[in-house]
């Protein structure tokens, strides 16, 4: 514990992230930051997200249809400018989740739509309503490259230093129950269980690349206390999910001081 006391953690993230904008942090730690080891953690949108193809947000990296990384700027109002320089507002929208709580605004729509422009840290999404057969084929065929380009890229950027991925586990499954069931056979799609599986295949080729696979450490804590892991209304771990997926890292360090210290 002492050991692991030395080390500094600097948490880095925006709200929206998927797999091409881990790779703009990670080329940003290595450049000011020079980090040690990376822990990334890997939920279940990052990877068609990763893709212009089918997410436009201003404000984070994506991977163009060549692979290559670009960054779409935002452009902002002077409402949105006024807005935005209100601490309660920013309170309101991003850490309260207003849009989320509040049933009148989280089933409307366009107020919701208008309130996500109002308050400017996105843009409404381009993305596809209607997945038809095509769509979701298409899907299927461009995370593979994605995936590719991601650790490949990644690899270059961190030179052989050691990466943890923190996978998001499957908790719908651990909870149990009919009502579960059918939360679980719409989150974890077919689409989703393939991206992870092929992440899992692909970042173990990689010799300095590794991933921690949470599952284990929610089953633990969940047949002790029988608590659930994210919020009531949407899917993001909460403090308890957070606190264990900590211990999860805080194994795996463990193991890296013991590794490299010979022990």
């Amino acid at each position: 514990n002492e050991q692991i006391e030395e080390f500094v953690f600097l948490p880095m993230g925006v709200t929206g992230s998927s797999l091409a904008q881990y790779l703009a942090f990670a080329d940003w730690a290595k450049k000011n930051l020079n980090p040690e080891l990376y822990f990334i953690s890997i939920i279940r949108n990052d990877f068609d997200e990763s893709s212009i193809l089918y997410k436009q947000v201003p404000g984070h990296h994506y991977f163009d249809e060549k692979m290559k990384l670009v960054r779409l700027d935002r452009k902002v109002s002077t409402l949105n400018k006024v807005l935005r320089s209100s601490s309660f507002v920013r309170y309101l929208y991003l850490d309260y989740q207003i849009t989320l709580r509040t049933p009148i605004l989280r089933n409307d729509k366009l107020l919701s739509r208008f309130l996500i422009w109002l308050t400017g840290p996105f843009t409404v999404p381009k993305k596809k309503e209607v997945e038809n057969k095509d769509y979701v084929d298409s899907k299927f065929k461009n995370t593979d490259k994605i995936i590719d380009a991601f650790i490949d890229q990644l690899h270059e950027i961190t030179q052989g230093k050691p990466i943890y991925f923190v996978l998001d586990s499957d908790r719908a499954n651990i909870y149990g129950g009919v009502e579960v069931a059918e939360l679980r056979a719409h989150i974890w799609s077919p689409y989703i269980l393939y991206s992870f599986k092929t992440f899992k295949e692909k970042c173990c080729e990689m010799k300095n690349f590794s991933f921690i696979d949470t599952d284990s450490f929610f089953r633990e804590s969940f047949l002790k206390n029988s608590r659930r892991f994210e919020f009531e209304n949407d899917w993001h771990w909460n403090s308890l999910g957070h606190a264990t997926v900590a211990s999860a890292i805080k194994n795996e360090i463990q193991k890296e001081i013991s590794a490299t210290s010979g022990e």
